[in-house]
């Protein structure tokens, strides 16, 4: 046991330095890509259609869920710092800020209801302290409102439980196939010792998603199609079991030596999680009923299913495997007699690679840091010479970002051209969708005066253009009316003189 003295001294620095610390380096690590992906679709769609219908109108990927939650940061921030000021710093701090507040409340809100040792800090370390590239991204929504979900199931007024119901439905609106979440999410409560009121769960299940079908009946016409597109766009099921698993080994081999490494450095609770389920497995569920044992194998399976099942393996996806790693620590926590050692152990694990790498002032983010400043100094260099922020609309054939930039109103339907882009027609062929008809006739009917390209090493990175490249008759239109005046972090094309 540790003396009061001694566990006295370590509060006091987890709360005043430690903690502070933590919640600090999130602000100020930079937003991501995907991040400004995002904001910038939903400044469109807060800046050019009215809501709710500019949620759906002003589509990027990602379903409406996604949406609805980036529009929220983009509102927040933008009423401290105007987006079209393009202070893109201190807009991403208030970004960060407001995520910062939301994870607080939640993790909070988890650890009043779910009783353990170190509950808020474990639960705040978890969520803050992956690599930033994974923070706000669909994955870490998911896994944190899942765990909401489970907290709101040990609520004594079990009225909450239609709340949990609803709150899993809305996961599963944040990326189509985090409708999943909602199988290692029961598995939790069970797991954790609370039980479902299953009428209430699945009223409250119900009620959230025939409110969602009445919206998409009548607000957000293209919710329901575009859902089902983004599984597409995202390749989900491109691969059978013996490709997928060939290709996770490759893929993971090549990033950072191997999967563990890997994992311990972008999403270090993983490993930690990894670890305590082994125990807790060992220990509890083989000794005990075989429901605990199935609960076990259903909230570490489905989350792994869903990152097999996208295929891609990038280090973000593997974030809905955070819930079940919560949930076995919880668990070894509340019954393991050497749950400090075990806390102390995790924290050193976690938190010296977190301080020297991931934080805002490690090596990965100094690397983050100078890639988007050099996109930054780009787009105003561009915006000086070409006054794309005052366009009436804009051709983007990039991967999302350049509105973020730019602000221009997309003139097409889709601000970022993924149903022509993912589109290959002797591997993923999805041209027989509608979405690529349209977005494929909205390009080459467009005749505005600037084409915001990031398209030219597509077929050489296999990153980002290939699928614009593949097409010759946009390729032709775009050469034949438009000539490149400057190639930095984008291609800008602009309108031939007659």
């Amino acid at each position: 046991m540790i003396n009061d003295n001694i566990r006295t001294a370590i509060d006091l620095f987890l709360y005043l330095i430690l903690l502070p610390f933590i919640g600090i380096s999130f602000i100020l690590t930079p937003c991501t890509n995907d991040s400004r992906i995002f904001i910038g679709a939903e400044a469109i769609a807060d800046t050019f259609y009215k809501l709710p219908y500019g949620w759906d109108a002003a589509y990027e990927v990602k379903p409406i869920g996604n949406r609805i939650i980036n529009w929220v940061f983009y509102k927040v921030a933008d009423s401290v710092v105007l987006f079209t000021h393009n202070y893109y710093t201190a807009f991403g701090y208030m970004v960060k800020f407001t995520a910062l507040i939301l994870l607080v409340v939640c993790c909070w809100y988890i650890s009043r209801q779910i009783k353990f040792p170190y509950a808020f800090p474990v639960l705040f370390i978890a969520f803050a302290c992956e690599a930033n590239f994974g923070i706000i991204m669909s994955e870490w929504f998911a896994s944190l409102f899942s765990l909401v979900a489970i907290a709101l199931c040990f609520e004594r007024n079990k009225n909450w439980m239609i709340l949990a119901g609803m709150v899993c439905l809305g996961v599963g609106l944040l990326k189509s196939i985090t409708i999943l979440m909602v199988i290692p999410t029961i598995c939790g409560v069970y797991l954790l010792g609370g039980t479902i009121d299953w009428k209430r769960f699945v009223a409250g299940y119900i009620a959230a998603g025939f409110t969602f079908l009445i919206m998409c009946l009548t607000v957000w016409p293209f919710s329901i199609s575009d859902m089902l597109m983004s599984r597409l766009i995202a390749h989900v099921g491109e691969y059978n079991l013996s490709t997928m698993a060939t290709y996770f080994w490759i893929t993971q081999n090549k990033i950072m030596w191997g999967l563990p490494y890997v994992m311990t450095l972008y999403v270090p609770i993983l490993v930690v999680g990894f670890f305590a389920a082994l125990y807790c497995i060992g220990k509890y569920a083989i000794k005990t009923d075989k429901r605990y044992l199935l609960w076990f194998i259903g909230i570490w399976v489905i989350p792994i299913v869903i990152v097999f099942a996208q295929s891609e393996f990038i280090i973000y996806h593997y974030i809905v495997c955070v819930l079940p790693a919560l949930v076995s620590i919880i668990i070894l926590l509340r019954n393991s007699k050497r749950k400090y050692q075990f806390l102390t152990a995790a924290a050193i694990y976690i938190l010296v690679g977190y301080i020297f790498i991931n934080s805002a002032f490690g090596s990965f983010t100094a690397y983050e840091y100078t890639f988007w400043h050099m996109k930054e100094k780009s787009a105003d260099v561009i915006n000086a010479r070409y006054d794309l922020i005052n366009q009436s609309s804009i051709l983007y054939l990039d991967p999302g970002d350049a509105n973020y930039y730019f602000h221009a109103n997309s003139s097409c339907h889709y601000i970022t051209p993924m149903p022509v882009e993912r589109n290959d027609y002797t591997k993923w062929n999805i041209s027989y969708l509608p979405q690529f008809k349209e977005t494929k006739a909205c390009i080459l009917a467009y005749q505005g005066d600037y084409v915001v390209a990031d398209i030219s090493h597509g077929l050489e990175t296999n990153y980002y253009g290939g699928g614009i490249l593949r097409e010759p008759t946009i390729m032709a239109m775009i050469h034949r009316n438009y000539t490149m005046v400057m190639d930095t972090s984008w291609e800008i094309y602009q309108k031939k003189s007659n």
